[in-house]
This record gives structure tokens, C-alpha cells and sequence, in this order.
């Protein structure tokens, strides 16, 4: 069960990660986006011969509460 879900993650993943270049991935403190750039930088990464995956953090210094740069 747990190959099975793990291939249909990264089948998902790189369905939706085609593009001519780079591949940017939106981060935050949660799993799923930290487990979406693992695969665009891993499985994905491989497949298209090293392609680097560039990511993104919404930060806000004024609202402290909201700051996910330790994630």
C-alpha cells in the first residue's frame, strides 16, 4: 500500500511539474508542500537530469505568528 501511494504521489507531482523551465515549488510549514518540492527535487530532478528546483516562503515580519521561514 505505501508504494502504491507513493507512486501515485510522484505520478501526480509530475503531471502537474511540466514546464519548458525551471520548476518553482511554494513552500510553507505543512507536509504537503514540503513532501510536493521532495519529489520535483528528487524522483523529478533525476528524470530531467539534474533540474534544480527553485522555492518560494510567504514571509511576513510584521505578523510574527505568521512567519514559516523556521519551517
Amino acid at each position: 500500500c505505501i508504494e502504491a501511494v507513493r507512486e501515485t504521489f510522484v505520478e501526480a507531482v509530475r503531471c502537474r511539474a511540466r514546464a519548458r523551465g525551471p520548476i518553482a515549488a511554494m513552500l510553507s510549514g505543512g507536509l504537503d508542500s514540503s513532501s510536493i518540492a521532495s519529489v520535483v527535487a528528487g524522483p523529478l530532478a533525476r528524470d530531467a537530469r539534474g533540474a534544480r528546483v527553485h522555492t518560494l516562503s510567504a514571509v511576513y515580519p510584521q505578523v510574527p505568528e505568521s512567519d514559516e521561514r523556521p519551517y
